[in-house]
């Protein structure tokens, strides 16, 4: 039989652990076998002595491995975490240059509530009094953002009828195409607005 020798010394990585932990099963295992197949004659019993001591031996490295095994997960498990909160973190930031203020204070609070919802200890308001920014304008869209309605030209032949002197103009039909230009540019502008 072939000797598996299980190396305790460098364990720096997460497939060197698993590894060595493949060759103390084998170890493991081959140890076991030779045992079961020893007889129990006084020349077997000094060879049987260092067998045990050689099994006791690998399960101690294979806790060990284990043991190593179980830290550098969890540090991984960690470094990964810190790496999506830092992308989330980046993530609010640039959402917070092109989103208005009150759209993002709707979006805090409803990610708050889902997150109530989902773990029944979880206290939205904590996170709503640091994630909500500070009291908006009158209008936010203008923070930063202008937006530009284009009305209609009043002096536009659709809104008069007759010609001359007896022309005359149709306030309803103004009103009208103000309006439908109004929910047309919020709309683009991403504002629900209802213009009655």
């Amino acid at each position: 039989m072939n000797k598996t020798f299980v190396e305790t010394n460098n364990l720096s990585s997460i497939s060197e652990c698993l590894m060595q932990l493949v060759n103390a099963e084998q170890a493991q295992l081959d140890i076991e076998q030779q045992l079961e197949q020893s007889n129990s004659s006084s020349e077997w019993s000094e060879w049987r002595k260092k067998a045990e001591k050689a099994l006791r031996t690998v399960k101690a490295k294979r806790r060990l491995i284990t043991a190593r095994l179980a830290v550098l997960r969890q540090e991984e498990k960690e470094r990964n975490a810190e790496n999506h909160q830092q992308h989330n973190d980046y993530l609010i930031a640039e959402l917070r240059k092109i989103v208005t203020p009150s759209s993002f204070a709707r979006c805090v609070y409803r990610a708050a509530e889902k997150m109530e919802s989902a773990n029944g200890d979880y206290n939205m308001f904590d996170l709503m009094k640091s994630a909500i920014p500070a009291p908006a304008p009158v209008n936010d869209v203008t923070n930063g953002k202008p937006l530009t309605i284009t009305l209609p030209d009043t002096s536009s032949k659709a809104f008069w009828s007759g010609s001359g002197k007896s022309e005359v103009f149709h306030p309803e039909t103004y009103k009208r195409w103000v309006k439908e230009a109004i929910e047309r540019d919020c709309c683009i502008a991403r504002i629900e607005v209802k213009v009655k």
